[in-house]
């Protein structure tokens, strides 16, 4: 009989992928050296209490990427960067290596795999919940199994929140996958004898899918590399590649793989070291990227997308990191940087990674199967056939469906389609037969109705007029202008169009909307009149029109008779009810009078000490003053301001001055040009 792992994913999950980023956001190693991504960049921090030779994990709170704690595989640190509550593991090996995986079904316990002094892999549970969040180790170290190389690592499973922690036979071709699920840790290893014979590696790393395992041999087996498929589902190990290398490339060490798993880089790394590029399906292609006599040594990949390098000067462990920026991309265009950053703050701690840094779970989890793409959904309109389609890139040997309708339908096809009865969120329940189990994955789906749009027939209407249309019921609207609300008013003439949607399933509906003819009065500009000769003027708005109404003299006529100068508007309503304005101007034009007098006494008396021609309905104005020996006096064009009897500020004696004056004016309501001219005296 089969075992049946149950593990419900729900839609409303986060991505593992995102959960482990934010796991790796703190990395502390080697000597008092740590890096933080929690800004999003790489950036040293000087926090570290320990100095270490060896190989290190740390791990941070998945939700917020604060630090939780860090260990050496020997001492287990807090978040406070003090030895955790029995935070030191008798048993462990400083040499050896040390993931941490969460504990699966608890939010505060983690496992801390390492091996141990006597090639044993062995486990402590951390348990953050306790010492008021600081947490505390709360187990005895526990064997898993023991001869085993110095490696370890964990992969997370295909299908379920569990993971597989690997290491290797010592002296032997057999890989030892240990299941951890929420059973606890399987002391029975699932066995592949694949590859080489090892006593040690250099590195071991799986890639983030999870389904590839990369190795390095630092010595033996003639310093090669080696890739393997791994089978999540399994935790099977098969198709071994050794990747090829120039025969000065000795003593491979340093594994990273890119984000997309596309590239594989090594760094072999004894003196004089090489960085080498390995890409193509298999990684049979390589591009040697650079070479330094500074060692190249532990590569990570880090949650920001780069490729993070710790290096050694001579044998001597080296401040500086460097950094692959592009590592997705191929040959030069991956952008290696020397010194990206250094490790120290010089302040006499000689702050450096000591070969390593810190190790990490690897392979992507998803909290839904959608999310995951381990299959996808298309057509989820209601009366429309639902397709669903299977990544076959996810390992299995058969599948079998659930579709929870009123009557739930069936299907063992691999990429079958079934009918909804109607519309709502239906549970989706895939079975993936692997390994003589039952993986039971568990979705939701939503079936949306096709929205009814009931706009009305094509309209016409007033100019300028607002019209309101409105979509039915449902989840997401895009007008044509450009609005997403449920309802608009415009006053937009031509076609507009309505998308409403549920989900994926849209409808379009389009009014044609168009202006009545525009309203045109036979109302003038301007008109003129002189209320001196109690003269009139006739106003017209025109007829046709079923209602005038006319301001500021509230008539409600055709035309109107005005007798007085101002602004006059009429508004009026046509036929179809749409409503015009329009407005006009009564200016004065009476026949001009001028008044020019013939002495004037500047004596300052407040009696006539100023001569100033008087006029009426004077348009323009032009006035000049001579002596009676043709010396210009005094010149003005403003009729208000007259000659005080003054010449270059100096009183003019008492004389017969001459005049002449050019004004402008209207006569019979023609504009005409007058000419005056003759004399006064000028007397004080």
């Amino acid at each position: 009989m089969s075992i049946k792992r149950l593990f419900l994913f729900c839609l409303l999950g986060f991505i593992q992928r995102v959960y482990a980023q934010k796991s790796e956001y703190n990395w502390y190693f080697g000597r008092y050296a740590a890096i933080s991504f929690e800004t999003g960049l790489a950036q040293p921090k000087f926090d570290n209490p320990q100095n270490t030779y060896g190989k290190t994990a740390s791990i941070s709170n998945p939700n917020t990427g604060k630090l939780l704690f860090y260990t050496d595989g020997v001492n287990v640190w807090n978040h406070k960067h003090n030895l955790m509550a029995n935070g030191t593991i008798p048993s462990a090996s400083p040499t050896g290596d040390v993931v941490i995986t969460p504990m699966p079904g608890s939010s505060n316990k983690y496992y801390l795999f390492f091996i141990g002094d006597i090639a044993s892999l062995q486990f402590v549970i951390i348990d953050m919940s306790r010492q008021g969040g600081d947490g505390e180790v709360i187990t005895a170290a526990q064997t898993v199994s023991s001869n085993n190389v110095k490696q370890v690592t964990a992969i997370r499973h295909q299908y379920t929140q569990a993971y597989w922690i690997i290491t290797h036979e010592l002296n032997s071709n057999r890989f030892k996958a240990h299941l951890v699920d929420a059973s606890g840790v399987s002391n029975q290893p699932v066995y592949s004898a694949v590859g080489l014979t090892v006593s040690t590696y250099g590195d071991m790393v799986g890639s983030n899918q999870g389904n590839k395992l990369a190795v390095t041999h630092y010595v033996g087996n003639d310093a090669k590399a080696e890739v393997f498929d791994f089978d999540r589902t399994c935790g099977q190990f098969s198709n071994p590649i050794e990747l090829s290398k120039d025969p000065i490339w000795q003593n491979a060490f340093g594994i990273a793989f890119s984000p997309d798993d596309s590239k594989l880089y090594i760094s072999y790394s004894v003196q004089l070291s090489q960085l080498v590029q390995y890409y193509g399906t298999n990684y049979q292609n390589s591009y040697f990227i650079t070479t330094s006599q500074e060692n190249f040594n532990i590569m990570r990949l880090g949650p920001d997308g780069r490729i993070y390098i710790a290096t050694h000067d001579n044998g001597i462990p080296g401040k500086r990191i460097d950094a692959i920026l592009n590592p997705n991309q191929l040959a030069g265009a991956c952008n290696y940087r020397t010194t990206y950053f250094t490790l120290d703050d010089g302040i006499g701690k000689n702050r450096a990674a000591q070969f390593e840094l810190p190790a990490f779970v690897t392979g992507t989890q998803a909290n839904s199967p959608l999310s995951a793409s381990i299959f996808k959904v298309a057509n989820t309109c209601r009366g429309s056939v639902t397709n669903f389609s299977f990544n076959t890139s996810n390992p299995f040997d058969s599948l079998s469906w659930i579709f929870h309708d009123i009557t739930p339908g069936t299907s063992t096809l691999i990429n079958p389609s079934y009918r909804f009865s109607r519309a709502g969120k239906f549970k989706i329940t895939l079975h993936i037969f692997r390994c003589g189990q039952d993986f039971e994955l568990i979705d939701s789906i939503s079936i949306h109705e096709v929205p009814t749009i009931n706009f009305p027939e094509d309209t016409v209407t007033c100019k300028d007029n607002n019209i309101t249309l409105s979509g039915p019921l449902c989840e997401k609207y895009l007008w044509s202008t450009g609005q997403t609300s449920s309802t608009i008013t415009t006053n937009v003439t031509g076609k507009i169009w309505l998308t409403a949607g549920n989900g994926s399933c849209t409808n379009t509906d389009t009014i044609l909307i168009k202006n009545h003819p525009d309203i045109i009065t036979q109302l003038g500009s301007e008109y003129f009149l002189c209320e001196d000769e109690k003269e009139v003027v006739k106003l017209d708005a025109g007829e046709g029109f079923t209602t005038y109404k006319w301001t500021p003299t509230n008539d409600t006529t055709q035309w109107v008779i005005v007798k007085n100068v101002g602004d006059y508007f009429v508004k009026v309503t046509d036929n179809n009810g749409c409503i015009g304005n329009d407005d006009t101007k009564v200016k004065r034009k009476c026949g001009v009078i001028l008044y020019v007098p013939n002495v004037f006494t500047p004596n300052n008396d407040g009696y006539n000490d100023v001569f100033t021609p008087v006029g009426i309905d004077v348009i323009s104005y032009q006035l000049n003053i001579f002596s009676r020996w043709g010396q210009l006096v005094f010149s003005s064009t403003d009729i208000n301001t007259g000659w005080d009897g003054t010449i270059r500020n100096k009183q003019a004696i008492d004389d017969v001055y001459i005049y002449q004056l050019t004004y402008q004016g209207y006569q019979n309501k023609i504009l005409k040009t007058f000419t005056k001219s003759g004399n006064f005296t000028l007397v004080r």
